[in-house]
């Protein structure tokens, strides 16, 4: 099995904070957005308002999906269709 954070493949991603969930907080500026968005599925859910208006919707929709409901009022209004769709879901 392989696990690299610097890889295209989101798996390989997963797999490398499955491994390592500590390092998911230093990769939450990654310029790459499928590590940011990885990322989020496993960083401390305090440090998840950090990326709620990151520029990527893959990174958001992963945020909207662990994200303390107090803050997913604030979501709502997302540009992208598919943001809202979780917002929505899970309000």
């Amino acid at each position: 099995m392989e696990a690299c954070v610097e890889d295209r493949y989101a798996k390989r991603i997963d797999r490398f904070f499955d491994w390592n969930p500590g390092t998911a907080k230093n990769y939450l500026g990654h310029p790459y957005f499928e590590v940011r968005a990885v990322a989020a599925k496993h960083v401390e859910v305090e440090l998840l308002p950090l990326l709620m208006s990151d520029r990527d919707e893959t990174v958001r929709w992963s945020v909207a999906l662990r994200l303390p409901i107090n803050y997913l009022i604030e979501m709502r209004s997302d540009p992208d269709r598919e943001v809202r769709i979780r917002v929505a879901a899970r309000l």
